[in-house]
């Protein structure tokens, strides 16, 4: 596999405040990157990232539910090499006694199973083993922005629905259909690959409760956005993040709500979407105050971010390698704010047998909100490595790869 040491997608995230069952999110649970094989034919290898930094502090005063709130935040522009900026040269620190990387049987996908173990078929379109090569990307051309949800502009909304508008249309045995992407996430989530080597005893390779969460989805996430830039006919076209670190993100993204609009899905808990998010939301509404809410998020941010942070492995999760069980144990970001967010926007109880959409894995992905929550979430990686954050040096956190 060949070591990327130019970015496969460089990505401004812009100012925000400008103006245990491994099948359900129950588990409380940059790129330096896996490698990753994409579906229709192609593998790409992990590096370290680097991003650029800018930063400022903003005091901000808004009137919230008749309570005027001041905060004061922290903003960062970052410069996001997708891929990876310079390539990892020392593995002297692995701790492995023989290389493990992980890898799936990627040729041999077989039926997921949803939270009550019926088999659900959530696997690509069949490729055989010699079709399938290492991605190799191409340096880009210009450094696109991804701006927060709650700030884009009917310009940008307008290519959104577009671009969705046109996946949704997509046979569903196109690989670049809205269903064929969602299923990605149910195939890698829910039992829907082996370890590679490992067929015989069926160890699955779940990408969730382990090291494997941030690289898998930053990945997933950028093949996603290059096939809605294609269908936007913009290629500089990017996924809006949803701010949800930030007060003025801290609400359920409007572009999101219109039942009329592609953006729109049916399977969503309807009483949340106009309240406070609450980041530590575990099944039960808090009846504590939009700005008690507010400054509990902020709290619970810098706790997971910082506090809860100091190491890799409590920021990424536990290593999982090859012929291990999958879910060896979370990280931080992964447990709380990701899965609570997760929860918090699924179908109540009583409207659906497991919080679908986003509140299960295998349907997490067909609510296109999952695509702005996962790229706030792969924000935060690039937020920690700026506060010093120092990412896995282990090969076989660099070697392992996905299929897509």
């Amino acid at each position: 596999m060949v070591s990327l040491t130019m970015p496969i997608l460089s990505t401004n995230f812009a100012n925000s405040y400008s103006s245990s069952n491994l099948m359900h999110f129950t588990s409380p649970s940059k790129p330096t990157f896996p490698n990753c094989r994409r579906g229709t034919k192609v593998t790409c290898n992990a590096t370290n990232g680097d991003p650029k930094i800018t930063s400022d502090n903003t005091e901000v005063s808004k009137k919230i539910d008749g309570e005027t709130s001041l905060v004061k935040l922290d903003g960062r522009n970052v410069v996001l090499g997708i891929g990876g900026l310079y390539g990892a040269t020392s593995f002297g620190t692995n701790p492995s006694a023989y290389a493990a990387p992980l890898a799936p049987t990627f040729t041999a996908c077989h039926d997921s199973t949803d939270p009550d173990k019926k088999p659900i078929d959530c696997c690509p379109p069949t490729a055989a083993a010699a079709d399938s090569k290492d991605y190799v990307p191409t340096a880009p051309k210009v450094v696109n922005t991804r701006l927060a949800a709650h700030l884009v502009d009917d310009t940008w909304l307008a290519k959104y629905k577009k671009a969705l508008t046109a996946m949704r249309k997509l046979d569903d045995s196109d690989p670049r259909s809205f269903k064929a992407q969602a299923n990605v996430h149910c195939a890698y989530c829910n039992g829907g690959y082996y370890q590679a080597g490992y067929e015989t005893s069926k160890l699955n390779l779940d990408v969730h409760f382990s090291w494997l969460f941030f690289p898998f989805h930053i990945w997933y996430l950028y093949f996603f956005e290059r096939i809605f830039q294609k269908y936007a006919d913009d290629d500089t076209f990017t996924i809006p993040f949803w701010n949800w670190a930030n007060p003025y993100g801290m609400f359920f993204p409007s572009i999101f709500i219109d039942s009329s609009s592609p953006l729109h899905d049916s399977l969503r808990n309807s009483n949340h979407l106009t309240k406070v998010l609450d980041l530590n939301y575990k099944g039960t509404d808090t009846s504590d105050s939009t700005i008690t809410v507010i400054k509990n998020n902020l709290i619970t941010m810098y706790k997971q971010m910082v506090t809860q942070s100091t190491t890799a492995t409590a920021f990424f999760g536990k290593p999982f390698r090859a012929g291990n069980a999958s879910g060896p144990g979370a990280g931080s970001i992964e447990t709380t704010p990701h899965t609570n967010v997760h929860r918090w926007v699924g179908s109540e109880p009583g409207e659906a047998d497991h919080g679908e959409d986003m509140g299960t894995f295998y349907s997490a992905g067909r609510d296109p909100v999952f695509y702005s929550h996962h790229a706030n979430v792969d924000r935060m990686w690039n937020l920690w490595d700026s506060l010093g954050g120092q990412n896995f040096n282990d090969s076989d956190w660099l070697n392992s790869s996905f299929y897509f």
